[in-house]
């Protein structure tokens, strides 16, 4: 980051890492934060600690930076709003990025699982190794990307010139808002 490393200070306390385990901070450094698009920017000072450990995010903002910004933040919209002199101000998450990071720290985290299982034991031959909550965490992680429909659907055409495109609606519609449905659908 280009940062002078005689800024640098000791680190107060250990890290508690998102597997439980604990992370010994480097060092620790207080930087200026600016939150938001002028003229609705957010300026303090912040500490960050210092870590040496693989991960795809470049900071974590915890929550004294977040209390310090008096920001109120939405998983949902990927959103934080906070105060200002010049009203309220925001800073939006990217969708895409956030996911690619996500996903990104996921599969680091399964292959230090299986390296560390791998170094523990070796497996028997002709038995699966045993499942763990980490297993299960993943699993349902994978289970929620795939949704499946609550009632059964039907195809329906929307475009009488090329029948290939269509789509698929809930058969327990009404008729008034299958019909209206499927019109805004063309029409769009």
């Amino acid at each position: 980051m280009g940062i002078s490393l005689d800024r640098l200070h000791p680190a107060p306390m250990p890290l508690k890492g998102f597997m439980g385990d604990v992370v010994q901070p480097m060092r620790a450094i207080t930087i200026s934060v600016l939150a938001g698009k002028a003229p609705k920017i957010a300026a303090i000072m912040s500490d960050f600690l210092v870590v040496n450990a693989l991960s795809s995010y470049n900071s974590i903002l915890g929550r004294p930076t977040l209390n310090s910004l008096r920001a109120v933040t939405s998983t949902y919209y990927l959103k934080m709003k906070f105060s200002t002199n010049s009203g309220v101000g925001e800073v939006r998450g990217e969708q895409v990025l956030g996911q690619e990071c996500y996903d990104r720290e996921l599969k680091h985290q399964v292959k230090l699982v299986a390296a560390i299982r791998k170094a523990e034991e070796a497996p028997k031959l002709g038995s699966p190794p045993p499942l763990t909550k980490w297993d299960e965490e993943i699993r349902d992680e994978q289970a929620l990307w795939q949704a499946e429909p609550n009632e059964p659907l039907e195809l329906v055409a929307i475009d009488q010139l090329t029948p290939v495109r269509r789509i698929q609606i809930g058969t327990k519609l009404g008729p008034e808002i299958k019909a209206a449905l499927i019109s805004l659908i063309v029409e769009h």
